[in-house]
């Protein structure tokens, strides 16, 4: 009977232990989840610009070549026809409180086209993307540089 009463003992001093143990997991858990839940979420700038870059190169409103026979689109290539000023300040409205203006350099067989955004005027970051140009059939690999402006 001693024996059983040992055990008794045992299996409670394990319990106790366990929901303490237990139960400041939870308050310590409680206190991280509450101090960063009431902070504001800080994303880094550049993740918008690459959403934006995104839609120059995915979008068939944009530069993205859709092809006339199947519909499809194509991202990351570039329809050559497509890549003047008009399509992009058509492409990226200004009115959607974006502090960023961008000036997009496609290099072609060593020849450089660029077009920027209306309100375009100081280079702070300059990013080159390898894309596919079509240019009326004719496919053939280039560069696109992405210049961006208004980065903080």
């Amino acid at each position: 009977m001693e024996a059983e009463g040992y055990e008794i003992g045992k299996k409670m001093m394990f319990y106790t232990f366990f929901v303490l143990i237990v139960a400041l997991i939870l308050i310590a858990m409680l206190f991280i989840f509450r101090r960063y839940s009431l902070s504001p979420l800080e994303t880094n700038p550049l993740v918008y610009v690459d959403v934006y870059v995104e839609r120059f190169m995915g979008s068939p409103d944009c530069f993205a070549y859709k092809d006339p026979e199947t519909g499809n689109v194509y991202s990351g290539m570039i329809d050559k026809s497509k890549f003047t000023a008009d399509v992009l300040n058509k492409c990226y409205k200004k009115n959607t409180d974006s502090p960023f203006e961008f000036s997009l350099t496609l290099i072609d067989q060593g020849k450089e086209t660029t077009i920027e955004t209306e309100e375009y005027s100081v280079l702070q970051r300059k990013t080159p993307l390898f894309v596919l140009i079509n240019d009326k059939g004719d496919i053939r690999k280039g560069t696109l540089v992405v210049g961006i402006e208004g980065i903080k």
